[in-house]
């Protein structure tokens, strides 16, 4: 998969990005343009839906466990939120977090779909990766995306989690640390 493609269909997206997965930490890291280009077609008016795992969950924990990274993979999670987190609360962008199992990593740019085929015990990264396209008489587009919907009923809010009263905490405690030392 070259390595463009992420960034291409992002910048390329007119009507819908929907991102799913646990962490989808390589996005920024490889493209840090990308988090403000989600936030420009967000904006814009376009549908942008972010469902990342909930760090604190066991079956995130389980994961970390299956791929022999143990507590680095909610880490890698705890992270990637940080980059993605400006985005919460951004009018146009529904950002949302699950505690299911991750059977594929989903990645919808309008009619274009990039599927992470994830392989018990490998990591991510290492698998492959469908590029799909909605085709007329065609499901595998849409078998994906009633699994994006069927994770996202059951998802909750970014704002509603741990990981966010943490983020807000730390926040505050440094406003207030800043502000005494002024």
């Amino acid at each position: 998969m070259p390595r463009h493609l992420w960034l291409d269909l992002l910048a390329g997206s007119a009507r819908r990005i929907w991102l799913y997965a646990n962490a989808s930490f390589f996005l920024p890291e490889d493209n840090p343009e990308s988090i403000a280009i989600i936030r420009r077609k967000a904006e814009a008016g376009m549908d942008v839906r972010i469902l990342m795992a909930d760090p604190d969950s066991p079956e995130c924990v389980k994961r970390g466990v299956e791929e022999r990274l143990f507590d680095a993979i909610p880490a890698r999670v705890r992270m990637a939120l940080s980059y993605y987190a400006p985005l919460a609360g951004v009018p146009g962008i529904d950002f949302r977090l699950q505690a299911e199992t991750l059977y594929n990593s989903i990645f919808v740019y309008n009619d274009e779909m990039l599927v992470n085929q994830h392989v018990y015990g490998m990591y991510g990264y290492m698998a492959p990766i469908l590029h799909l396209r909605r085709m007329e008489g065609g499901d595998f587009f849409d078998m994906y995306v009633r699994s994006f919907e069927r994770v996202w009923e059951v998802s909750s809010p970014i704002e509603e989690s741990g990981f966010w009263r943490q983020r807000m905490t730390a926040i505050n405690h440094a406003s207030e640390v800043s502000l005494q030392s002024r």
